[in-house]
């Protein structure tokens, strides 16, 4: 690449002329080289450059990256483990969870994924053939010595199918839950006469119910009933602004945090999401 330079040419036509090579290798310049002016304390680009520096974006989950001495819990319908693994073993807000629970995995017995410094509690799977069902539950390494007890169910419904892993730690325990599309609302006797069943005192349910928006409209007051709340209440984590996601206990001012990221957009549209929240236990068990 050649460019003929003629007396001072100015910085951006310098630039321009210049910006064309993708390397030194064959770059030839013809005439006198004239250093251009120097960038005025007042230009544009120059003020915007600094002002970049100054005011650096911090995301919005970022706290999720960090590390803390609470348990931080994520669940996640990952539609399939086998396809996103490489996402979810790569992502940093996963890395900086305890307790991970995915939903939907399409995964088969035969199917290993071990991410480094997590322990595969318990898993649900599909037999032979891959459907839309499975649910996997990892724990840190470091929850280990705490751990009083896991299990895993799957329940026949009306209509549909529910399967949930679960993991005790301490005085506490972590349901996470996935039902089959469109279940018959009996999956909330069966999961509570399931949890009347537990000897720890905390429960925490992380839970992809795949019921129906107007049927979900009337739960929260039967739910409350039964001494749980719904902590994720009012989030929508669908395209259609209806929240099918929950997380929901029975434990004063655990959950404190609450939030959800669009992760994977399938061909059809249909938008995964995400469901972080932070559980402080007493004393601090990852200080």
């Amino acid at each position: 690449m050649v460019v003929h330079l003629t007396g001072r040419m100015s910085r951006p036509l310098l630039y321009v002329a210049c910006s064309r090579a993708t390397s030194l290798t064959g770059l030839y310049l013809i005439g006198t080289f004239s250093p251009p002016s120097p960038i005025p304390m007042n230009d544009f680009l120059n003020a915007e450059m600094k002002r970049w520096q100054s005011a650096k974006l911090t995301p919005r989950f970022q706290f999720l990256r960090i590390s803390q001495p609470d348990i931080q819990v994520l669940y996640h319908n990952v539609q399939s483990l086998r396809k996103h693994w490489s996402l979810v073993e790569n992502d940093f807000c996963f890395k900086k969870s305890q307790i991970i629970c995915l939903g939907e995995t399409w995964a088969t017995t035969t199917d290993e994924y071990a991410p480094e410094i997590y322990l595969l509690c318990e898993r649900v799977d599909n037999q032979i053939t891959r459907k839309a069902r499975g649910v996997w539950l990892y724990i840190h390494v470091k929850l280990n010595p705490f751990v009083n007890g896991s299990g895993k169910n799957v329940f026949g419904l009306r209509r549909g199918r529910l399967e949930l892993c679960w993991v005790s730690i301490l005085n506490t325990t972590f349901i996470a839950l996935y039902a089959s599309p469109k279940s018959s609302t009996d999956l909330f006797s069966v999961l509570f006469t399931f949890i009347q069943q537990l000897t720890t005192n905390n429960i925490v349910v992380l839970a992809d119910f795949n019921i129906s928006s107007a049927v979900a409209a009337d739960l929260p007051q039967s739910i409350r009933l039964r001494g749980f709340e719904i902590k994720n209440k009012g989030q929508p984590t669908t395209r259609c602004n209806t929240a099918l996601d929950w997380v929901m206990s029975n434990c004063d001012l655990i959950v404190v945090l609450t939030h959800r990221l669009p992760a994977i957009t399938t061909p059809s549209g249909l938008v995964s999401v995400m469901n972080y929240f932070r559980y402080y236990s007493y004393p601090p068990l990852l200080g």
